[in-house]
């Protein structure tokens, strides 16, 4: 999150990794859609989900999702579905590792990691 203006306002996180890292698995191209675009999406819904609700604005988007009841049922549901998708896209791509000894381990534990912070919710 950054503030703009004395407001927090959640930001796309730069990729760990360049977009090409993954190749061949994952083209650059692929890559920079889906960082770029939808994973930005998420981000800048949610900070329009809560343009009208300051108090929210610099909560973290895990806060957000933990404490749905504190959220004005307005922009609930668009609050629980950017957030989360903001959420899980960051653990995508801590998940996806060039160093990974494969595709499939590395989504295997975003998996996990995603299933864990799913049931402690």
């Amino acid at each position: 999150m950054r503030s703009s203006g004395g407001a927090s306002l959640h930001v796309l996180p730069a990729l760990p990794y360049a977009h090409a890292a993954l190749e061949p698995h994952i083209d650059a191209r692929t890559m920079a859609l889906h960082h770029g675009k939808h994973h930005a999406s998420y981000v800048d819904n949610l900070n329009r989900a809560l343009a009208g609700f300051p108090e929210l604005q610099h909560r973290s988007a895990l806060w957000l999702l933990q404490n749905s009841g504190e959220i004005p049922v307005a922009a609930r549901t668009a609050v629980r579905n950017n957030a989360g998708g903001h959420l899980n896209h960051g653990l995508l791509w801590r998940a996806m590792s060039p160093r990974s000894t494969s595709i499939r381990h590395a989504l295997l534990r975003g998996f996990i990691v995603g299933l864990i912070l799913f049931t402690i919710q």
